[in-house]
């Protein structure tokens, strides 16, 4: 989610490691460029959510969103996904890799947690650090065994500017 020192790029090059013994961390991003709200339902973990609690996490991040541009007078996100269980939204950052900017992107998530988490819907505030990875739109969400109840979903991108 947010660009990485080139040398550790190095450690796989142009290829992909299945369990991988090293991985990136939090030191090794070279600067923030992304802030992730993400939104999942309250549901046990392991498994998937059920349509319910997929549509309330995308009415949450429609109710985000508006708020946030309407009332508080962000910029439009780069991107809202849904995950395949929840929604991720996705806003252009340009702060340094430092504790002060981990600490905002923390206390940003926990406002935000304050202000629109609920008995259905909650901002995960575990997402803070910069060595976040992401769900790529078009991948599968395959949390526990798939039912009719609770299907396995293909992550898509919602919205996104026009002209991206």
């Amino acid at each position: 989610m947010n660009p990485v020192d080139p040398a550790v790029a190095t450690r796989y090059y142009k290829r992909v490691e299945e369990n991988p013994k090293i991985t990136t961390g939090d030191k090794e991003i070279a600067h923030r460029r992304r802030l992730l709200i993400d939104l999942d339902a309250k549901r046990p973990s392991g498994i998937s959510a059920d349509e319910a609690q997929h549509e309330a996490a995308k009415a949450k991040a429609r109710v985000i969103f508006q708020a946030l541009r309407d009332d508080d007078g962000w910029d439009d996100p780069l991107a809202v996904i849904d995950s395949g269980n929840g929604v991720h939204i996705l806003y252009a950052l340009d702060l340094p890799n430092d504790d002060a900017a981990r600490d905002t992107v923390k206390h940003t998530l926990e406002k935000l947690d304050r202000r629109f988490s609920d008995d259905v819907v909650k901002v995960d505030l575990t997402v803070f650090n910069a060595a976040r990875i992401v769900k790529i739109p078009g991948t599968l969400a395959m949390k526990g065994d798939p039912t009719p109840e609770r299907p396995h979903r293909r992550s898509r991108i919602l919205w996104q500017p026009e002209g991206s």
